[in-house]
This record gives C-alpha cells, structure tokens and sequence, in this order.
C-alpha cells in the first residue's frame, strides 16, 4: 500500500474516529491545556514576581536601630570595625564558623527638618541617601526624571510628603510641577528653597524624603550658603518650562547654565538666570511662575568640612533570606543586640511563601504532564479496544506493527500540536484579564502575566507526553498477534 493512500484509507478516518465526531475529544483537550497553561502562567508570574521581591532592597535589607546601640557587658560594642571583624569576616553560629552571606552594609543618618508651605511649617521625617545606594536605583520615579545627586542640595519627596503639606495628588496635576520646597532652620534662623530632585511612592524606613550628605554638612557645618546675606550683590530666579533667556531680559539677566546650577538638582525643566543687583525684582505679572530662590550652588561651593555624623542605624543587606535567623542570632552572640521580631518573622514568612510557590509551581507541572498522558492514553487504548478485530486483519493482511505505532504516534501528536497551540495562544490574549481580575477582586498588587518559556512548555506539555503515550501503544501492540486481536485473547 502506498503511503498516500495509507494516509487517505487508514490514517484520515482513524484520526476522525479518535476525536470524535463533533471534536469533542479536542475540545475537552484543548480545554484541559488551557486550564493547565492558565495555572502555570499564573504560578509562573508569581515566581517571578516573587523572586524579584526577593531581590528589592526593601526585602533584603535589615536595621539595627540606634537604641540598640550600648554595649552589653562581655560583648563587643557595635561599631564599623567590630562588624567587618567579626561579623564579615568571621561569624561563629551554633558553634561552627558559617558564611552569613552579608552583600554589604553601611550606616544610616536620619534627620527631621520643618518645611514651609502656604504659611504653613510641618516638620517631616528624612534620610540620608547615596546614588550608589540599591535603593536609590531601585527607585520609581512617578513624576519626571530623577535629579538627585550626592554633591547637590536637591531632596528626594513621597507621596505622603505631598499629602501632609495638603497637596493633592488626585484632585489635579499641579503636584507635578512643585520644583523647590522651602525649608527653615529656626535654631539658625534661616530658611532657604531647595530643588525637588524627584517624587517617588514611598523610601523605605517610612522616610517622607530623603537628602544628600553634601546637604546635610552645609545644614549643619556651613550654613551660610544657605542665608541671603550671602548673596547680597545678586538675585536669582527659577523660570519653570522654560529653554531659553527671555529676549527682555538679555540687557538685565545672565543665563546659569553651569553643571553647579542649583537647577541640575531639579525635576522640573526650567532655566535659572540671576541679575548682579539684588535690587532688581523679576516682574510678576509678566512672568507668575517665577521662583526666587538662592543659587547656593555657586562658585563650585560644596561642603568640605569633616565632622561627626552621629549614626542612627546599621544597615545589612543578605544575599539570601534563609540566612537571617543566622544573622540574628550572630549578632546577638557577638553585641548582645536583639533585633525586633517582626522584621525576623515578615523576611522568614516571605522566605516561606518563596518555597511554598516553588511548590506547588512544581506540583503544576507535574499534574499537567501525567492529566494529558492519562486523557490521550485513554482516547487511544480505548479507540484500540474497540477496533482490535480491524486492526488484527489489517496486521494479518501485512501492515506492520511499525505502520501501526507511526499511525497513532502521528495522530497523537497532531491532536496534540493542534491543541496546544490554540490553547497557547489563547492563554497569551486572556491571561493578563484573567489573572488581573483574580488580582483585582482580592486587591492585590497588579501583577503581569507571563507564561512558561515556549521551549520547556513544548517539552514539558507536547514531547514527554507523546513519548509516553507511544510507549503505551507499542506496548499494547508489540507481541500481539493478528489472532490475538481478531479473536481478542489481548
């Protein structure tokens, strides 16, 4: 028999007898595919977005708070040098020297400053922040681009910052284009504009803004930049949205268009000019936005002075949360300092959760290969069973049992091919809508939906299958006979 007409005679009708007539069997299949890719992909976005929680220095980080900070009769007092001694370099838990695995760790400044806004002073709480912090890259800037920087003077403000100076942040946009805050130092007595670097959602340690060190030496060491005495010959304007000097203004207004602008530090474009007499006044009726601010940046002036900063924290960041029980422990054994239990117990819940999605992530795979091997094996064995006595007289008529398992081996991976790719990609086009209403109806963060890599799901879901499937047909049809299967002694 040639191979065309095998496929027309035999192969066509055998494969429309196994799906049925209405496609009924490639309709529950498709379904069953569906449902398995579904779970999957959800199991597979929360992995994802697990593991990348995993690694947000929120997560990772621990504090050892300033009131922790005495020194516990026999132990060692914490300090910089006692931690990469003993800590770093040698740690003894449970009597054996272990690796804690610390990335690295470094010590934290927080400071309370009052800020003025439509006459009203709120005092908020801020921190010191470095670019070469995870943090800093870790944030999402959720109006403009980023400006902060370690020898600027511009601050870095959340959303509850906005929120306690009573600037909505719903009702309109115009918290966007908020570019200096006002700050006052009544110890000092002086008050002074400062650039808005950025806005961001939230800073971690619940700060409502963060600072430069270079801020923070002139606020406490050489404040004078910050006083308008200081700049008795001249005055200085902020001119938002702006590119270009004023045609009006060329004759009166230098354009300050340096890298030591107080502008670099700000999130909103604009342009800083200044006038050599600080008795000119910008006119406000022909320019409302204009900002009279100090440009405390001038002349290259950053903060050389050295003093000493008090410490109000150590920070430690763990390579992995496994090990924070560990790192608990050893700086009990070493400082006599208890950490609280609740940052302990929310970076072990969360090390737990982690485990828990590899789980049962594992437990998807699992019952998604043995459902389809078991629902295919079933079509096909039972579809032999009833046909034993034709393909017996097929066999004693000459068709190999090679032909035989090619047959059913092709129809299987058709119906399979055919299946998994219709549900594939009808995963794609509703998984996002699924997944976001499950999400949404629980109020749990958005989360996007991303499937399996297409290659391991091929393996995992068309090729593991269909090779089980065909050892369990050419088990079945291997040592049977044309007489066994005509007079169905197998």
């Amino acid at each position: 028999m040639q191979f065309k007409d095998f496929c027309k005679d035999i192969g066509i009708p055998e494969f429309k007898a196994i799906i049925g007539n209405k496609y009924e069997k490639l309709m529950i299949l498709t379904i069953l595919f569906f449902i398995s890719l579904l779970g999957l992909g959800i199991a597979n976005s929360l992995r994802i977005y697990l593991k990348e929680k995993m690694k947000d220095p929120f997560i990772q980080y621990m504090d050892v708070e300033k009131n922790s900070f005495f020194t516990v009769k026999g132990k060692a007092s914490l300090s910089k040098k006692n931690i990469e001694k003993k800590i770093i370099e040698n740690t003894r838990y449970n009597n054996d020297t272990v690796d804690l695995q610390i990335e690295k760790f470094f010590t934290g400044i927080e400071k309370n400053f009052s800020f003025k806004y439509n006459n009203n002073t709120i005092p908020l709480y801020g921190l010191l922040l470095s670019t070469e912090d995870d943090f800093y890259r870790e944030l999402e800037f959720i109006s403009g681009e980023g400006k902060f920087s370690n020898d600027g003077f511009g601050i870095i403000i959340t959303e509850e910052f906005l929120r306690k100076l009573n600037i909505s942040i719903k009702k309109d946009t115009t918290w966007k284009n908020i570019s200096f805050i006002e700050v006052e130092n009544k110890s000092k007595n002086f008050s002074v504009k400062i650039p808005v670097a950025g806005i961001v959602k939230k800073l971690r340690r619940n700060a409502e803004f963060v600072f430069s060190e270079n801020f923070l030496k002139c606020w406490e060491s050489d404040y004078k930049v910050f006083k308008k005495d200081y700049y008795v010959n001249s005055k200085t304007y902020f001119l938002p949205n702006q590119k270009d000097l004023p045609k009006d203004l060329l004759d009166e207004y230098t354009l300050l268009d340096n890298k030591f602008a107080i502008t670099k530090n700000c999130h909103v474009k604009g342009i800083l000019i200044e006038t050599d007499s600080n008795t000119k006044v910008l006119n406000k009726i022909k320019y409302p936005n204009a900002i009279n601010v100090l440009n405390i940046t001038k002349n290259n002036l950053y903060s050389e002075t050295t003093f000493r900063m008090d410490k109000d924290f150590f920070t430690f960041k763990l390579k992995k949360l496994d090990n924070v029980e560990k790192f608990v422990e050893a700086i009990f054994q070493e400082f006599g300092i208890r950490i609280e239990e609740g940052n302990i117990e929310n970076k072990k819940n969360l090390d737990l959760f982690n485990g828990i999605i590899r789980i049962l992530y594992a437990s998807l795979i699992i019952f998604t290969i043995v459902s389809i091997i078991f629902f295919i094996t079933n079509i096909l064995i039972s579809h032999l069973n009833v046909n034993k006595r034709s393909i017996g007289t097929l066999k004693a008529f000459g068709l190999s049992n090679g032909h035989i398992v090619g047959l059913y081996s092709t129809i299987s991976l058709f119906i399979i091919i055919i299946t998994f790719i219709f549900a594939y990609i009808s995963s794609e086009i509703l998984g996002d809508s699924i997944l976001g209403f499950y999400l949404n109806s629980m109020n749990i963060e958005m989360i996007s939906y991303k499937n399996i890599d297409i290659l391991w799901l091929v393996t995992f879901m068309v090729f593991i299958p269909l090779i089980l499937v065909l050892y369990r047909v050419f088990a079945y049809t291997n040592h049977a006979t044309p007489g066994d299967l005509i007079y169905e002694r197998k």
